[in-house]
């Protein structure tokens, strides 16, 4: 801890990656380790992969390196609050603690989890108390009895980006890192989430800018509201193994974002529980976006069976929006649309950043006219298709988004 008197956060990365170097070694990949993004000199650190890749462990680890030997903790921070109570909260650390068997293969025995390695067996478990990771020693006293010994200071803390308002930052200087874990979502975001977002940095960080933000999800989506937020335009385009740097309104480097590679199938063995023919498992095993199975255009259909257009223009791509009447059926027919959209006397047009007139609007779900109550008859009913998975997934997340916003 007698770094902490000339601590810097960019030289504590350098050292950080020394130390991972020297206990993984550059060609370990049984677990993603962050050994090209630390080189990185950003304000915001983001990882993007498959599920169990290591994400979560690493920066728990990180955060543990971090105040065991500099004596500065770290802001874990969640979505909902019932994430982070009492053994939901334990849960979130649990590969840090117990018997890892990566660990102790790879000490040859020495340490049993990444709490004794990272302390020297100094401590070997955390206890979670009141939003708060204490480190501990659990151990026999001299009649074999169970003891438990608390270090006195939190190495973490955690949020909910849901009670931001009942959040305090009282003693927050000491936090260095703040981890938003799990930032992607497929079920929707929070009502004005990026605000709260944006008021719970600004509450920790106080008038402070010696911190950094480390953001990790999985890629269950192409969209998310902080890809649109923060400017991140190709993220949804990004290749595995690929760090892309991102510049803030400063013009300064300001956003390093890696879709990290594939975790060699070896040391992946869940796999084959997974190895399924259905598509909406192929980002599990090949690292791709998660895409869910729509349904496609049920038949041919003639441009005289079109009895209405609009379009709908969401995460800077455009649809048409085709509902066809056939005999003996209708349908809402979605594509993309790739041509300027034409302003003409009966033109609709629904998204979020668009002008306020009589062609435009915001959301679908928004009725409030006969053409409007039309247009979302055919989503409540179900009776929308689509000319491809990946423009079913982006109107699935508009839709969400017009349900949070």
């Amino acid at each position: 801890m007698s770094k902490k008197q000339t601590f810097d956060i960019y030289n504590f990365l350098d050292e950080y990656r020394k130390d991972l170097l020297k206990r993984y070694g550059k060609n370990w990949k049984e677990t993603y380790i962050p050994f090209d993004l630390l080189l990185h000199r950003v304000y915001y650190y983001i990882m993007i992969s498959e599920r169990s890749d290591g994400k979560s462990f690493i920066m728990g680890e990180m955060i543990l390196y971090l105040y065991f030997h500099y004596g500065y903790c770290g802001m874990m921070l969640r979505r909902y609050d019932l994430d982070i109570r009492g053994t939901q909260g334990e849960q979130l650390i649990s590969n840090l603690i117990g018997e890892n068997s990566k660990t102790i293969a790879r000490t040859k025995g020495k340490y049993n989890n990444a709490v004794e390695e990272i302390t020297n067996n100094k401590y070997n478990t955390i206890i979670y108390q009141s939003r708060r990771y204490y480190l501990a020693k659990i151990s026999e006293d001299e009649n074999g009895k169970e003891q438990t010994e608390i270090d006195t200071n939190p190495f973490m803390f955690a949020w909910a980006i849901s009670q931001q308002t009942h959040n305090r930052g009282g003693g927050m200087e000491k936090i260095k890192i703040i981890w938003f874990d799990e930032f992607m979502s497929r079920e929707g975001y929070l009502f004005n989430e990026f605000v709260d977002f944006t008021d719970t940095l600004k509450t920790i960080a106080r008038r402070r800018d010696d911190f950094l933000i480390f953001m990790t999800g999985n890629a269950i989506d192409r969209y998310s509201i902080y890809f649109d937020e923060f400017m991140l335009k190709g993220v949804k385009n990004q290749q595995k193994g690929t760090i892309d740097i991102y510049r803030g309104g400063d013009d300064e480097p300001s956003f390093a974002v890696e879709v990290i590679d594939y975790v060699d199938p070896e040391f992946k063995k869940s796999n084959k529980y997974f190895n399924f023919k259905n598509p909406k498992l192929k980002s599990d095993l090949l690292g791709k976006w998660e895409i869910g199975i729509y349904p496609h255009l049920p038949q041919k259909y003639r441009p005289c069976d079109v009895q209405l257009r609009y379009y709908i223009i969401f995460d800077n791509e455009q649809f048409e929006c085709e509902i066809v009447v056939l005999p003996e059926t209708m349908f809402t027919f979605i594509h993309p649309w790739t041509s300027e959209i034409k302003i003409k006397s009966d033109t609709i047009i629904f998204g979020f950043d668009l002008p306020i007139d009589i062609h435009h609007r915001k959301k679908i779900t928004n009725v409030y006219d006969e053409i409007g109550k039309t247009i979302a008859s055919f989503y409540k009913m179900d009776m929308v298709c689509y000319s491809d998975n990946t423009t079913g997934d982006t109107i699935r997340s508009y839709l969400l988004a017009c349900k949070n916003t």
